[in-house]
């Protein structure tokens, strides 16, 4: 097995981390077949308990899992959705599982917002009138705002699909 890097998201992030994944099943669903036959579920996100996680599947055969902490969690969630499907008869299977972002967030001490667009002119964006965050502009895909009362939100993918196929 290879060894699994955790993302420097997660090193950064004090707050609530929010990985969203996407996974291919390989084949159509009965969605209302399944709404109706499967322990909890029903035609809205489904949620489960450890790791906490919601899914949406898509009668297409797709699934989008929300709500967990790491990237470890998201893969394993899906797989749990996943699972949860072939015991119910479907012949589907782990496809393409794919980082489509990771949200976190951190609290530090209050910004000058001003003087950061100053010493970071063409960098970022900052109108005052408008709202009260910096966003700093997104070079490697990665977005990074700030506002003035310290927080700071780092949104973006930062795993590559190949560590998880």
């Amino acid at each position: 097995k290879k060894p699994r890097n955790k993302p420097a998201l997660s090193v950064l992030a004090q707050g609530e981390d929010n990985v969203i994944s996407t996974v291919d099943l390989g084949c159509c669903l009965d969605l209302k077949f399944i709404a109706r036959r499967m322990w909890n579920v029903q035609y809205k996100p489904q949620v489960i308990r450890e790791p906490k996680a919601t899914a949406t599947i898509f009668r297409t055969g797709k699934i989008i899992c929300l709500g967990t902490k790491s990237v470890e969690e998201s893969r394993l969630a899906a797989r749990k959705f996943v699972r949860k499907l072939q015991k119910f008869g479907f012949p589907v299977h782990f496809l393409n599982f794919k980082i489509q972002n990771i949200v976190a967030y951190c609290q530090t001490f209050p910004v000058d917002l001003a003087e950061l667009q100053k010493v970071h002119k063409g960098q970022c964006s900052y109108e005052p009138e408008l709202h009260n965050r910096l966003i700093l502009n997104p070079i490697t895909g990665i977005r990074v705002s700030f506002i003035s009362a310290g927080c700071i939100n780092v949104c973006g993918e930062l795993v590559h699909t190949s560590q998880f196929n």
